[in-house]
């Protein structure tokens, strides 16, 4: 569970809703953070990923908010006809991919 009460579907549900009609995947890394992965509905080679998000960052609704914000803002930034993804880490470690 995380710090907001909800469930791991819950939050899950939240936020891949929250990215409709583009495709969001989270993925547990580890008890202690998440990975995010944000697919364009139009154009699949544009993708964003999010890492290494702290459970701890997740403790209100407010702040799944600012965290679809932060990761909506990052994928405005990744132009429509470019074939790498984009990503962005609140930490500097390696990890499982999607």
């Amino acid at each position: 569970m995380f710090p907001t009460g909800l469930s791991d579907l819950e939050l899950r549900h939240i936020v891949e809703r929250a990215f409709l009609p583009d495709t969001c995947e989270i993925q547990d890394v580890d008890a202690q953070h998440v990975h995010l992965k944000v697919t364009s509905h139009e154009d699949s080679r544009r993708v964003v990923f999010k890492e290494w998000v702290p459970h701890d960052a997740l403790v209100s609704m407010r702040a799944l908010a600012g965290l679809v914000q932060e990761v909506r803002e990052l994928f405005d930034t990744v132009p429509a006809s470019r074939p790498a993804a984009a990503h962005s880490q609140s930490g500097a470690r390696s990890g499982p991919r999607f």
